[in-house]
């Protein structure tokens, strides 16, 4: 009877055990948990029988292997192409950072600043995509430049064609746009160059 009640014991705890998913983390820790839920940033889930609800972001977690064997590779950690190296150290590239990091931007002027985040502004507002380059991100800050250059030049063009074919009123508009968009963009490039800068800053801070 005791042999049978121990047999009983095992299969039902194979089975609870069985019908856990289960999270592999990129630090190599696995833990046991019942996911109830995710989105493109987080997942959701409750750990044996705790009530707590726990939230889990995907940058920390390598695989998942669900209750019916189907496996999910979450993040292959950083990748070679989306990391570039400074000072001996793996820094992610921006776009890895934002969304771990942007809720945090509130505190970001309590925190040792390695880019200053005014003079990567400025430094944008200047020059379109400088900023952006003084970080770290050569790829954004010449994409953001070249891209500049090719709207106003194009504005240009247009209102060189239209002074040509005599229409005076559409080459003074594309001669303003042509002043205008450099203007704007270049506004555009110092908020994304600040708010690279304070990703960053928070990266050294919380990660080093």
């Amino acid at each position: 009877m005791y042999r049978i009640f121990l047999f009983l014991c095992v299969i039902l705890v194979s089975f609870v055990c069985k019908a856990q998913d289960r999270i592999i983390k990129t630090s190599g820790e696995n833990i046991l948990v019942k996911i109830t839920g995710s989105n493109k940033y987080n997942v959701r889930y409750y750990i044996n029988n705790d009530k707590t609800l726990y939230l889990l972001s995907k940058d920390d977690i390598y695989k998942i292997i669900y209750q019916n064997g189907k496996e999910e590779i979450v993040t292959n950690i950083y990748k070679e192409s989306d990391v570039l190296k400074s000072q001996s150290n793996i820094i992610p590239n921006y776009s890895i950072l934002k969304n771990k990091y942007k809720h945090k931007l509130l505190s970001a002027k309590d925190i040792t600043k390695t880019y200053s985040p005014i003079t990567m502004g400025i430094s944008s507002l200047l020059i379109t995509g400088m900023g952006q380059i003084l970080c770290g991100e050569q790829g954004r800050g010449f994409n953001q430049l070249l891209g500049n250059i090719a709207i106003s030049s194009t504005f240009i063009l247009l209102s060189a064609i239209s002074s040509f074919i005599f229409i005076p009123q559409v080459a003074i508009a594309f001669s303003v746009l042509s002043i205008i968009s450099p203007i704007f963009i270049n506004i555009l490039s110092m908020i994304d160059a600040i708010n690279i800068a304070k990703i960053k800053n928070l990266y050294y801070y919380y990660e080093n």
